[in-house]
C-alpha cells in the first residue's frame, strides 16, 4: 500500500507512464523502484508477461538510448528467482549486459541458489560458474597452488550460501565428482566452503567408496583452520563404518594434534571401528580413555562395547560389561539383549542365548526380530535344526515377523546337520513368505548334499540358483566341486572350473584342490576297478593334475600346504620342472622341495 501512495502522489505523477523510459527517466533512482515495483506486480497478478517484460525494461534498462539503472536491474533478477523462472533471469542477464549493466555477485549467488531448490543443478552451476569467473578475471580453474584464504569483499555469505546450495544440488542427484569439483573451484578463488559443505562432501565419499578422497578433503580443511569436531567425527565414523581401525584411531589422534577437543560422539565412533574389526579388547581400552579425559560415557558407549565382546563371542565379558552398564545407570536396551544373544551364541551355547531372550522379556524390553534371530542362529551354529526351526514358529508368539535371515538360519541349521531334504522343505517355506533366498541359502543347501555325496543334486541346486536370478559366487562352485572330488568325477569338476570362469569368477585355491582331489579320486577308482588298464589311467590321471597345476599358476593362484602335498604325490619330479618352479611363490617353492625330499 505504501508503495502504490508512494508513486501515485501528485510528485510522482507528472508526465509519468508506468514502463515508459521519459518519465522513469525524470524520476529519482527509489521514485523508479516503487513505480517498477508496482508495475512488476500488476503484470504478474494478471500474468501479463509482455506487459510486465516491458515495464521492466524501461525502468531498469532505460529507454531506448537512455542507459539503465543496476537497483532496477537486480530487482528483476530477484523476481525471476522468486518466481524460479531460470531461463528469463539468464535473458535478463544478457540484456542487461548489453546497456553495460552487471548483475552484482549476490544477484548472480542468488540465482545459483535459487536454481539449485529448483533441481536445475546445470543452470546453477552456469551461475555459479560465473561467479568463479569474477573472482579469477575471468577463469574458471579449480587448479589452486596456495591454501584458500577468506575474500569478504565478494560478499561472502551471500556467495558462500550459493555455493552451499549447488552443492548440495549435486550430491542429491549422486554427483559425487561435481560437488567435490566445486570445493576445489572454491578454494582456487580463494573461498572457505564451510565446515558442513566439507563434512557432506567426505561423507558422499566415504559412502561411495572412495575413502582417499575423503581423507584428502579433511587435510585440506586442516589446511584452512576450519575442521571441527564435527568433520572429525565424520570422518572417524566413515573409518569406523568400513572396520578400519587403524584409520579411526589415527583421525582421533590427529583431531587432539589439531587442537580440536574430542567429544563422546568421536570416542564412540572408534569404540564402533574397534567393534566392526572385533577388536574388543582396543574398544574396552578407547572406552576407558574417554572416561580417562573427563568424557561421561553414554549408553551408545558401553553397547558398542558389549557389540566388540559379542562379534568376537567372549560372552563372560559381555555380563562383564553389562554390570558396569548397570552401574552407571544405564537400563539395558533391545540393542544391549541382542549384543548378549550374540555372544552366547558364537560361543557355542544356544541355551544361554535363550536364556537372555527370557532375561530380556523380565526386563520389559520387548523381543525383536533381531534378538529372536540370534536365538535361531545360535542353535543353527550347532546344526540343530529342529530347534532352530521352533524358534522360528515362536516368533509368532511374541507378534514378531521372522525376516530372510531367520529363514536362512534354519537352513543353514538342517544343512549343517546333514538334513538336505529338511534343508530344502525350509527353503520352500521361505519362498512362500515371500522372502528371496539369497546366496548363502542356496550356498547351505549346495554344501549339505555336498557333505551327502549327493553331486546331482548338488549340481543341480547350483543351476536353479542362477535360473531364480541369484548370481552363484565361488563358495557355490568350490562346494560343488567338492561334491565331485568325493565321487571322484574329475570330468565334471573340471566343467564347473570352467563354468566358473565363463561366469567371470576367479577360481581359488580350494577351487583346484577340489578339482585336483577328484582327478586323484578318479585315477584311484581306475586302478581299483579297471587293472588291466592302469598304465593308461594313471598317465591321464597325471595329466589333469599337470593341467590344473599349470593353469592355477596361469591364473596368479599360489597352491597352499595342502594342495603342495597333493600335487607331489601326483607328480612327483615333474613338479621340479623350471618353469613351474619359477612361478610358484617362496613358501610353495619351499613346501615343494619339503614334500619331495620326503617322498
Amino acid at each position: 500500500k505504501n508503495s502504490l501512495q508512494l508513486v501515485r502522489a501528485p510528485a510522482c505523477r507528472g508526465g509519468l507512464s508506468r514502463g515508459s523510459g521519459c518519465g522513469a527517466a525524470m524520476m529519482a533512482p527509489w521514485q523508479r523502484l516503487l513505480a517498477a515495483t508496482t508495475a512488476l506486480r500488476d503484470a504478474a497478478l494478471a500474468s501479463q508477461r509482455e506487459a510486465r517484460e516491458r515495464s521492466l525494461i524501461g525502468g531498469a534498462l532505460g529507454a531506448e538510448g537512455g542507459g539503465g539503472d543496476v537497483v532496477l536491474c537486480s530487482l528483476a533478477l530477484r523476481a525471476c528467482q522468486a518466481e524460479g523462472e531460470m531461463e528469463r533471469a539468464a535473458a535478463w542477464c544478457s540484456r542487461a549486459r548489453t546497456v553495460g549493466l552487471e548483475p552484482s555477485s549476490g544477484s548472480l549467488a542468488g540465482l545459483a541458489e535459487a536454481a539449485a531448490g529448483a533441481g536445475d543443478a546445470r543452470q546453477a552451476r552456469r551461475w555459479l560458474d560465473e561467479l568463479f569467473g569474477r573472482a579469477t578475471g575471468g577463469s574458471t580453474s579449480s587448479a589452486s597452488s596456495s591454501a584458500p584464504q577468506p575474500r569478504p569483499s565478494l560478499g561472502m555469505a551471500a556467495l558462500l550460501g550459493g555455493l552451499d546450495a549447488v552443492l548440495e544440488a549435486h550430491l542429491r542427484d549422486g554427483d559425487v565428482d561435481g560437488a567435490a569439483g566445486l570445493l576445489q573451484q572454491a578454494e582456487a578463488v580463494h573461498w572457505i566452503p564451510s565446515v558442513s559443505a566439507y563434512t557432506r562432501v567426505m561423507d558422499a565419499c566415504s559412502k561411495s567408496g572412495r575413502h582417499d578422497e575423503a581423507a584428502a578433503l579433511l587435510e585440506r580443511m586442516v589446511a584452512t583452520g576450519t575442521p571441527d569436531a564435527t568433520a572429525f567425527t565424520s570422518a572417524i565414523d566413515a573409518a569406523a563404518r568400513r572396520g578400519d581401525v587403524a584409520g579411526a584411531t589415527v583421525l582421533l589422534q590427529r583431531m587432539e594434534r589439531s587442537k580440536v577437543s574430542p567429544n563422546v560422539i568421536s570416542f564412540n565412533s572408534v569404540i564402533n571401528a574397534c567393534a566392526r574389526g572385533r577388536q574388543a579388547d582396543l574398544a574396552a581400552t578407547w572406552f576407558c580413555k574417554m572416561e580417562g579425559v573427563g568424557l561421561v560415557p553414554t549408553k551408545i558407549s558401553f553397547n558398542s562395547v558389549l557389540a566388540a565382546y559379542a562379534a568376537a563371542g567372549r560372552p563372560a565379558e559381555a555380563r562383564d560389561w553389562l554390570q558396569r552398564m548397570e552401574a552407571a545407570g544405564h537400563t539395558p536396551d533391545a540393542i544391549t539383549f541382542a549384543s548378549l544373544v550374540t555372544a552366547s551364541g558364537k560361543a557355542g551355547r544356544p541355551e544361554e542365548a535363550a536364556e537372555w531372550l527370557a532375561k530380556m522379556q523380565e526386563a520389559g524390553v520387548a523381543p525383536t526380530v533381531s534378538t529372536l534371530t540370534g536365538v535361531v542362529d545360535a542353535f543353527a551354529r550347532q546344526g540343530r535344526g529342529e530347534e532352530a526351526a521352533s524358534w522360528l514358529q515362536k516368533m509368532e508368539d511374541f507378534r514378531v515377523q521372522p525376516n530372510g535371515l531367520t529363514y536362512s538360519s534354519v537352513i543353514a541349521a538342517f544343512a549343517k546337520g546333514g538334513r538336505p531334504g529338511a534343508a530344502e522343505e525350509w527353503l520352500v517355506r521361505m519362498e512362500s513368505a515371500r522372502f528371496q533366498p539369497d546366496d548363502v541359502s542356496y550356498n547351505s543347501l549346495i554344501h549339505a548334499h555336498a557333505r551327502a555325496g549327493q553331486v546331482e543334486e548338488a549340481v543341480e541346486w547350483l543351476e536353479k540358483m542362477g535360473a531364480r536370478s541369484v548370481a552363484p559366487t565361488v563358495v557355490s562352485f568350490n562346494s560343488a566341486i567338492h561334491a565331485c572330488a568325493g565321487a571322484g568325477q574329475a570330468d565334471r569338476a573340471l566343467w564347473l572350473l570352467d563354468r566358473m570362469d565363463a561366469s567371470g569368477l576367479s577360481p581359488d585355491v580350494f577351487s583346484y584342490t577340489g578339482a585336483v582331489t577328484a582327478a586323484l579320486a578318479a585315477r584311484a577308482a581306475s586302478r581299483r576297478h579297471e587293472a588291466g588298464a592302469l598304465p593308461r589311467q594313471g598317465a591321464v590321471g597325471e595329466a589333469l593334475v599337470e593341467g590344473l597345476l599349470d593353469r592355477m599358476l596361469a591364473q596368479g593362484v599360489q597352491p597352499d600346504k595342502l594342495l603342495v602335498g597333493l600335487m607331489a604325490r601326483a607328480l612327483g619330479e615333474r613338479l621340479r620342472a623350471p618353469a613351474r618352479l619359477a612361478a610358484l611363490g617362496p613358501a610353495a617353492r619351499a613346501e615343494a622341495a619339503a614334500q619331495l625330499a620326503a617322498l
